[in-house]
């Protein structure tokens, strides 16, 4: 058994907090395991500093550590909770495995201990202790759960969820609960609601819309991977829920009247919208703080989900995010299919209302610039809420769309002090209460600079108060060369304090991190940034966490707040020559390039790619063994994409400035997003003519035409890939001849011109067998065939599609193949061949599940439960049918919907016969 406590090293806790949480952790142990019938010093135990490792022994009943002592161990954190400051609050997360475990010299090793320690590590347990109000949050290994839990009711294996552990040489399958915090207070007769936050219980009093609707005593139960969470009890119940809040504030002071205002707005009726505003539009106000805080609180009356975003409304060097991209992210977090999502944003906010109507969803949209970028996002289903931070006022959002407005204005100077108090010490401030009152001022009554300026003072406590303050004033006219306005520079000059203690190392690494363009970094890249090796960059980036510079919002990923990040970037302009600078950024967008060109050999292995300079030695891009890895890097990195290609046009280097947004088009078009970097490839375009190379002006012009026609623009997408053909067939690029016309014969194929898209198409099958390259041969005749089956000439789409098998069984690239086995299914399906049309599907399926494609293995096991049921095999499809529900709702694809109906109509059929 491991347990880990949750954010103990949170800079927000002193040294005397930790010895606190330590203590009271030892004393919560032995008083759960007493109360659960198991000896505490009958088991083992070794200290880990923020948690333990403890050893029980065979002799004990497994059924114990899995009915009773979860929730003994609940309930005495909650007690200690009850009785202390927040920064000595506590919560769990606590794995369990059985296994064999060696004891040597140094102290005991096996693989099961290193087994439990990576549950105790899995990112899906992190995320469901942070997404519940309760203090603990529990993973069972597979074989406990297997042997011990599902045969146990009193074990609650219904409030169990599967989720897939992947932390470093560990793959494996846990099973997550998050034991319900208001349970026990139901059980005891309470008349009110309860929802808890860091073990504070907070009640929700029955006459308020919350409560009233019976919302707010619902528990998060468990998480399916990283993404949403499950909630409710039985199969039939279930619903995907994505959890997406930020971790909320440790030790959020004050703001109880906005908070009070945001309940009140929350219960009230007529509103789809809270806005929150800040006078003057400072940033750094806390509108974030706040929301993520009232977002935590209210959660559980939220049961169906918490959406967030940062839409970066006022970013100095980018644009906002577009709408159509947010919708993007919210559709997928909700089980969307991303390569079901309409380009048009009408169609795409239709599709985002109808996956929330019904359901009780909060939407975080942070950072807002306008209303008309905000009004898309806002839910259609009064049964949603919506909170909107903004340095504007949005009053377009209160006229037209009915939203409240709550201002928020500075901190009051008495929350200022008490949160200074809270960090620093109660008796630091009670020392000198007008020098502390006279800091809060020079911090601008700002949350994020009164926390760095509270710390500096617990970190140094023989300075003074006062000393601060003469600190504070000196550096403040020290930065003037930074400041645009007198309340910025005292920001900075509180920056200035975390910024100007650091090391070299992590010092230079702040500056040059101000030069990345994205929402967030990796620590890969930022190795890259750096010119470090990456457990040096690391190791950096935690420095600048624990110095209040930097957040850390994921596994390996990193990112500013607005006003630091601008901070940093001025450093580095002040700090480093802007030929330091230029190399910083070549370093970044080649490492981009590389990594990509990675992730698309991993992809597409067959696939003829932009061919590259090896790498310089300070460039280390990432390499991929599977295509999860792959896949999972992208899509991480797709927010970022867009800023890294427009950086690209500001080095001046042309041959990042073309091959870069080419290499980026194969992860744009995995998730739809091709048409974003249209710009980008345009002036790639003029570049590679600028250059006078003809190959790279193809290259660009088929990719060009490739994202025209993800646009919705085929005509443009037909005249790219003509003028590409040409230069092609004067180089004498067979590539470039077959790739042109096919994807020509596709623009045609959108435009309804089957004559002419089987024309072209037929040209570029013409190309592929002169060059002997039987992947573009087996991909000219998939489309082919799709061309006839859309005529209606099943034989011969039957018969293209089975020469296509044949041709892409002799590639290496084994999904393109039983893609095409797949294709040639659904064409026999369609023309009454059921019995071919089974056999494809089963081949097809047994290579997606060796590659480990989950997502194509379950639209195929659905297609071949369409076609089992067609020849009578019943028994059969219901199979088939369940094995890819339990893939859909695993994955958060709504399908899965479908699928319950489709079994639930099955089920009913069966009853009325037999009946």
């Amino acid at each position: 058994m491991v347990v880990d406590v949750e954010r103990f090293g949170d800079p927000a806790r002193t040294n005397l907090n930790q010895l606190a949480v330590r203590e009271a952790l030892y004393e919560a142990l032995p008083a759960a395991f007493a109360e659960s019938g198991i000896g505490w010093e009958s088991c083992a135990s070794e200290d880990r500093g923020d948690g333990a490792l403890i050893l029980i022994p065979p002799e004990i009943p497994k059924t114990h550590l899995v009915t009773i002592l979860p929730d003994k161990l609940a309930a005495a954190v909650s007690r200690h909770n009850a009785g202390c400051g927040v920064p000595e609050r506590m919560r769990l997360r606590v794995a369990l495995h059985a296994g064999e475990v060696y004891r040597d010299a140094h102290g005991v090793a096996g693989t099961a201990v290193n087994h439990v320690f990576r549950l105790a590590e899995a990112p899906a347990l992190r995320s469901a202790l942070a997404a519940s109000t309760g203090v603990l949050a529990l993973i069972v290994s597979d074989g406990l759960f297997t042997e011990v839990v599902r045969h146990d009711p009193a074990a609650e294996p219904d409030s169990y969820r599967q989720v897939q552990v992947t932390v470093k040489e560990t793959a494996a399958t846990g099973w997550i609960r998050v034991p319900d915090p208001a349970a026990p207070l139901a059980r005891a007769g309470q008349g009110d609601d309860v929802a808890r936050q860091d073990g504070a219980a907070i009640a929700v009093r029955g006459d308020t819309r919350l409560a009233g609707r019976g919302l707010a005593d619902r528990a998060v139960l468990g998480l399916l991977g990283a993404g949403p969470i499950v909630a409710g009890g039985g199969m039939g119940a279930r619903r995907l829920v994505p959890a997406q809040l930020p971790h909320d504030v440790l030790g959020f002071t004050g703001r109880e009247p906005e908070l009070a205002g945001l309940a009140s707005l929350s219960a009230g009726q007529g509103s789809a919208a809270v806005v929150i505003t800040a006078i003057d539009g400072v940033a750094g106000i806390g509108k974030t703080a706040l929301a993520v805080h009232f977002a935590h609180r209210a959660a559980a009356a939220f049961p169906d989900g918490q959406l967030f975003v940062n839409l970066r409304g006022f970013d100095p060097d980018y644009p906002p995010l577009a709408s159509g991209d947010v919708l993007a992210r919210f559709v997928r977090a909700l089980g969307a299919d991303p390569s079901q999502l309409p380009a048009d944003l009408d169609e795409l906010a239709a599709m985002y209302r109808s996956q929330l109507s019904g359901r009780r969803v909060l939407v975080v949209l942070d950072n807002a610039a306008s209303a008309g970028q905000v009004r898309p996002l806002l839910p259609g289903s009064a049964s949603c809420l919506a909170i909107v931070t903004s340095r504007n006022r949005l009053s377009g959002l209160v006229a037209l769309d009915g939203a409240q407005r709550l201002t928020l204005d500075m901190l009051p100077a008495g929350e200022a002090v008490a949160l200074i108090a809270r960090i620093a010490g109660d008796e630091r401030v009670a020392a000198d209460p007008a020098a502390t009152r006279r800091l809060a001022r020079l911090c601008g009554w700002l949350p994020l600079a009164l926390r760095i300026t509270a710390d500096r003072a617990a970190v140094h406590p023989h300075l003074s108060m006062a000393d601060l303050v003469d600190e504070l004033t000196t550096e403040r006219d020290r930065l003037d060369v930074l400041a645009t306005d007198e309340q910025t520079s005292q920001v900075r000059a509180v920056f200035s304090w975390s910024y100007r203690a650091l090391a070299p190392g992590p010092s230079r690494a702040f500056r040059l991190l101000g030069l990345h363009p994205g929402q967030d970094i990796s620590v890969a890249a930022a190795a890259a940034l750096v010119d470090a090796p990456v457990p040096e960059t690391r190791q950096f980036l935690r420095t600048l966490t624990g110095g209040h510079l930097l957040e850390e919002t994921g596994r390996d990923r990193f990112q500013f707040h607005d006003l630091v990040r601008l901070y940093a970037a001025e450093c580095a302009r002040s700090s480093e020559s802007e030929p330091q600078q230029t190399a910083a950024i070549r370093r970044l967008l080649t490492w981009y390039l590389h990594t990509t060109d990675a992730y698309l050999r991993t992809i597409t292995p067959d696939n003829r790619h932009i061919p590259l300079d090896p790498p310089p030695p300070a460039c280390r891009p990432l390499a991929f063994t599977t295509h999860r890895q792959a896949l999972h890097w992208a899509e991480n990195e797709l927010a970022n994409l867009v800023p890294v290609v427009q950086q690209a046009a500001t080095v001046g280097d042309d041959i990042l400035a073309w091959k870069l947004p080419c290499t980026f088009i194969g992860i744009l078009d995995l998730f739809g997003n091709m048409a974003d970097i249209l710009p980008a490839l345009r002036s790639a375009l003029a570049i590679s003519r600028e250059l006078g190379d003809p190959t790279a002006e193809a290259i660009v012009l088929v990719y060009l035409g490739e994202a025209y026609r993800d646009a919705g623009q085929p005509d443009q997408a037909a005249d790219c890939c003509q003028r590409a053909y040409a230069i092609s067939a004067g180089t004498g690029d067979l590539y470039g001849q077959w790739m042109a016309p096919y994807l020509e014969g596709l623009a045609y194929l959108a435009l309804g011109r089957f004559d002419d898209a089987i024309d072209r198409i037929q040209q570029s099958l013409i190309t592929a067998r002169q060059a002997s390259d039987l992947r573009a041969e087996g991909m000219s005749l998939i489309w082919l065939g799709a061309v006839h089956e859309r005529a209606g000439s099943y034989e011969t789409a039957i018969s293209l599609r089975e020469q296509a098998v044949a041709a892409l069984k002799q590639t290496h690239n084994r999904w393109q193949y039983a893609y095409a086995l797949q294709k040639l299914a659904e064409a026999c399906h369609h023309h009454g061949r059921i019995g071919d049309a089974i056999d494809q599907y089963q081949q097809a399926l047994a290579i997606f599940r060796q590659l480990g494609d989950r997502r194509t293995e379950a639209g195929t096991l659905l297609q071949l439960g369409h076609a089992q049921k067609t020849t009578g095999q019943a028994d059969a499809a219901r199979q088939s049918w369940q094995q890819a529900l339990d893939m859909f709702e695993e994955l958060g694809d709504t399908r899965a919907d479908l699928v319950r109906t489709q079994l639930g109509a099955e089920a009913s059929t069966k009853t009325i016969r037999t009946g």
